[in-house]
This record gives structure tokens, sequence and C-alpha cells, in this order.
């Protein structure tokens, strides 16, 4: 439900391990259309594109104790969310250095996910940072309101943008993969796409911070959920006849 899928290369085992698992399923409710043309690719026939859970911000948003009404005039302080990729030799010291550059130091604050970034947390801890831990209510809290804190969030992470967005915080998608720009199309009013993971034009980036009007939150998340609800009697017709 609300999931992406990928991508893969040719040669990947995990490819495969997982579509013998994904023979099991008798419906995937798909969150863009590059997951969906994948499974149909496969041979997959019970495909629903819907949105992706997170924007249900009502089965979540009561963790959360604070939201962004307003921009700040400028950028003063921003997120990093981190990702630890196995299929991608990420160089995080060169992009932590450009932010440091146009923020300062102090002016950067890290998010990293338990278990799969842990490996790399011990590398920064001389920075602010926050690790959320998964499937605990107390650190959701804990980790959305740090994530409140900040003026902009650069994310190489799908939910570090689209949690961003249901917090009204715009956010600087770095593609790690195509996954993050699919993200983007899903948030294009309060999102932008940077072309990779080491190039910064801060005064672009700046300019459209500065110019963004946030009017459009209730309208965004309400877009989303009706995607849900849109989608419910096919979606229950579906697991009825499976």
């Amino acid at each position: 439900l609300g999931v992406g899928i990928g991508p893969y290369s040719d040669k990947s085992s995990r490819l495969w391990r997982q579509l013998l698992s994904m023979e099991a399923v008798k419906l995937f409710c798909l969150r863009d259309q590059e997951s969906v043309n994948f499974a149909l690719a496969k041979g997959f026939t019970n495909v629903i594109q819907t949105t992706d859970l997170v924007f249900n911000t009502h089965l979540w948003s009561q963790y959360n104790q604070v939201k962004k009404q307003r921009l700040a005039k400028k950028v003063n302080k921003v997120g990093l969310v981190f990702r630890k990729w196995m299929y991608y030799d990420i160089n995080y010291e060169a992009i932590l250095s450009e932010l440091v550059k146009a923020y300062g130091k102090n002016q950067v604050v890290l998010y990293f996910l338990q278990d799969s970034d842990t490996v790399v947390v011990k590398d920064f801890n001389q920075y602010e940072h926050y690790i959320y831990q998964q499937g605990k209510e107390a650190h959701l809290t804990t980790f959305t309101n740090a994530l409140s804190e900040v003026d902009l969030i650069y994310t190489m992470r799908a939910h570090g943008a689209i949690v961003g967005s249901c917090l009204n915080i715009p956010t600087v998608i770095l593609p790690i993969e195509n996954k993050l720009k699919n993200v983007h199309q899903m948030i294009p009013d309060i999102s932008y796409l940077n072309p990779d993971l080491y190039t910064y034009d801060f005064d672009a980036i700046n300019t459209w911070y500065e110019t963004l009007e946030i009017t459009t939150f209730e309208e965004r998340t309400k877009r989303n959920q009706e995607m849900w609800d849109s989608k419910l009697a096919t979606i229950k017709k579906s697991l009825t006849h499976a």
C-alpha cells in the first residue's frame, strides 16, 4: 500500500528475490507511475496508482506538535536527511562541506534512520543530529519536531521530502535515484529538484525559497488524501475478489 517498487538493475539479485515474493501479492497500490509501469511490465495486473501513505497526515500527525504556518524570510537553519545506500557510493563529506560553506556548521542539522544509517553516524557526531527509530511513537514525535526546527530540508530520502511537505517545510531533493524525481512530481509546489548530489546553486535555491508562498498545505494533503478515498471502492472490490 502506497509504496514504490525499485529501481533495480537487470542483474540485481534483489530484483529476482523480490519478484518471487511479489507473486503472493493480490493487489498493488503504488505511489508513482514508474512503479506502476514496472509492475505491469512484469505481468502483474491488479495494480492501482494511489499516492504515498504518509500524505494521510491524520494517521500520524497527532504525534507532531509543530507545523510551520509560514516561511522564514530567508533560510537560517537547514536539515540534511542522510541515506546510506549500498548501491551508490556517496561522498557525504563533500555534500556536507557544501552546506556548511553556505549556511555555517552550527546551522546544519543532520537526520539519520537507525540501523540503515548507523554506519555513517559516528563520522558526523560533531554536528547536531537526530536518529529516528522506526516503529516507536515517542521517536516519531521527537524526530518530526526536530525536523520542524529547520527552515529548509536537503534530503536523499523520499520520505524526507514527503514528511517535510506534510510539516510545511520546503525541501531540496537530492536525486540519489529516480524515486526522488518521482517524489518531486508529487509535491512540486514545495520542493526543489537539485540536478545531482554535488552541484549546488545556492543563489537559485535561495531565490526559489524566498519567492515561495506556502498557501497550499491543506490543498496538497487534501489532494493526496482524496486520491486514496477515490480508490477505496476499487481497493475493497479487488481484495474481496482476490
